[in-house]
């Protein structure tokens, strides 16, 4: 996929997700988001390689908003699959296709870690407090924000040299 189909992509599964649990339909993010990894993985040369980046980016995104919300950080107003103090699958969903995108078209961030920092930093939160906006999370407090730029701004360059580490083809010994 190209660099604007794959950002649009990133958008239909942000928005699904979003406006998914919104609607009482809570598996719609994660679905869409599933497909979209799918066809991610479609067309890259290593495609298991680059599911099991994209699943330790999901895993470790989930985990990380997950303590946001026990931190009592950010909540989540609507009812969601899984049960107890976990963030929302949606999470997951949006995480594994961030993961998989930073295989592709984000794959410059793993050169360029401070610019992963600044991006994260402003991107994450931004991001949640969209959905705050559409009434999907809920900024608990003034330091959800910061706690978020803090999380993500770390979380992004890690995931990105993760998903490089991992999913890059390595040049073939001769």
């Amino acid at each position: 996929m190209t660099y604007f189909v794959e950002f649009l992509a990133l958008q239909a599964g942000w928005f699904a997700a979003v406006l998914g649990a919104k609607h009482g339909w809570p598996l719609l993010g994660p679905v869409v988001c599933a497909v979209l990894v799918v066809r991610q993985l479609y067309g890259a040369p290593n495609r298991g390689a680059l599911l099991w980046a994209a699943t330790l980016v999901a895993t470790g995104g989930f985990v990380l908003d997950t303590g946001l919300r026990a931190a009592g950080l950010v909540a989540y107003p609507f009812p969601d699959p899984l049960p107890g103090p976990f963030a929302p699958l949606w999470i997951a969903g949006l995480w594994a296709l961030f993961g998989a995108l930073l295989g592709s078209s984000l794959s410059w961030l793993a050169r360029r870690p401070w610019l992963a920092v600044l991006l994260g930093a402003i991107g994450g939160p931004f991001s949640f407090w969209s959905a705050s906006r559409l009434d999907s999370t809920i900024l608990t407090g003034p330091w959800s924000l910061p706690a978020l730029a803090l999380g993500w701004g770390v979380a992004t360059p890690l995931a990105a040299r993760l998903v490089n580490r991992i999913a890059s083809p390595q040049p073939s010994a001769s």
